[in-house]
């Protein structure tokens, strides 16, 4: 009776770190899974570089982006924070970012990438829309600037005692 009751309590304990074990890898894929990092991106607008980025998708569901064209001659604005959502295979972000000049402003950028988790690899667009200082990014559409090409590559570790 006693090895019959053990063996029904490691059978049960099993059981129930399995169905644990289960229910985490779906809860870390349904939060973003291997999506979660840090991309360098190449950026284009008809088919001309525009510049390069680094896009991090974190796990909380939020985003960050600082880009080569931040600072310019003609251009400043700040880094990108926003919020994304994986949809299969696409991943959808929002982000906005605060310009100090030529004049003062925002900017909204709309993202749409596939990400090729096997490859560790992402493309897609984004679509830049700017507002004076006082308009509101979050509910209405702005100035379409242009759709961007988008394509990157997740950031690995490369020293090999790693």
């Amino acid at each position: 009776m006693r090895s019959m009751k053990n063996v029904w309590k490691q059978t049960m304990l099993f059981a129930m770190l399995c169905a644990w074990m289960i229910i985490s890898a779906e809860a870390s894929v349904a939060n973003g899974g291997e999506v979660d990092g840090t991309y360098l991106t190449t950026i284009t607008l008809d088919g001309k570089f525009a510049s390069r980025s680094v896009l991090t998708f974190h796990s909380d569901r939020t985003m960050s982006v600082v880009d080569s064209a931040q600072i310019s001659q003609n251009l400043m604005f700040s880094d990108q924070q926003g919020v994304w959502k994986k949809r299969g295979n696409h991943v959808v972000g929002q982000t906005i970012d605060i310009t100090f000049m030529p004049i003062p402003g925002l900017a909204r950028n709309d993202y749409d990438l596939i990400v090729d988790e096997q490859n560790a690899t992402l493309s897609g667009h984004i679509e830049l829309r700017t507002y004076e200082i006082s308009g509101d990014p979050l509910h209405d559409d702005g100035v379409l600037i242009g759709i961007y090409e988008v394509t990157g590559e997740r950031l690995k570790i490369k020293r090999p005692d790693q």
